[in-house]
């Protein structure tokens, strides 16, 4: 996290979790506080049908990665996919990686 634009922009963890439960609100709520969901969660933006898991912010920018080989977690670097650079150098994406491939 303190490598990402986010920590460098200010955003603390309380910003997105709740910090009694340590839980962020259900589904976009947490991004929505800073992102336009007008733009962003939009069909046209994460090309996957509205409410579902592919339209979740962190299924792209926060994809689960298994730290100490069993503690699967959302991954805190908010990291933009990149598609184009998977083609050019096979550098793995969310888009790439994603089971979920029923797209709009």
């Amino acid at each position: 996290f303190r490598q990402s634009k986010m920590y460098a922009a200010g955003v603390t963890c309380t910003d997105c979790h709740d910090p009694h439960a340590l839980k962020p609100p259900p589904g976009n709520g947490a991004c929505a506080k800073c992102h336009l969901p007008a733009k962003f969660d939009a069909a046209e933006h994460h090309h996957h049908k509205p409410d579902g898991k592919g339209a979740l912010c962190v299924s792209c920018h926060m994809p689960t990665r298994n730290y100490m080989v069993v503690d699967a977690r959302h991954d805190h670097g908010f990291k933009v996919p990149r598609p184009d650079l998977t083609g050019i150098i096979g550098t793995p994406n969310a888009c790439s990686s994603c089971a979920r491939k029923v797209r709009v």
